[in-house]
């Protein structure tokens, strides 16, 4: 797996999010449930893995809203394990996503 504390892995990934969202109308859909381990957590503390992120789905939801057709919002949509593991191993917080849903942040 790529490790996401690498700049340039984020870059990457958020290059090819951010052309698909110009050429077409779609929704945008990410899960953090089928490969967890995005970064190397005895290398990467989870307030930074949390911050990396946090920012990442927050720069996605930016380029959905500025390529959005005037009048209309697309969805971004954020897969989650259905029993959450609480050692963050992702960086996602859950709680903030899902409030009342999620205590394992």
């Amino acid at each position: 797996m790529f490790n996401w504390a690498v700049p340039e892995v984020r870059q990457n990934k958020f290059a090819f999010i951010e052309e698909i969202c110009r050429k077409y109308d779609i929704a945008v859909g990410t899960g953090f449930y089928a490969h967890p381990n995005y970064f190397r957590p005895e290398e990467t503390p989870l307030a930074e893995r949390r911050e990396i992120m946090t920012t990442f789905v927050r720069h996605v939801r930016e380029v959905l809203d500025q390529t959005a057709r005037p009048g209309s919002r697309r969805w971004l949509c954020v897969r989650v394990p259905a029993l959450p593991r609480g050692d963050g191993r992702a960086g996602a917080r859950l709680a903030r996503v899902c409030p009342g849903r999620s205590r394992h942040d």
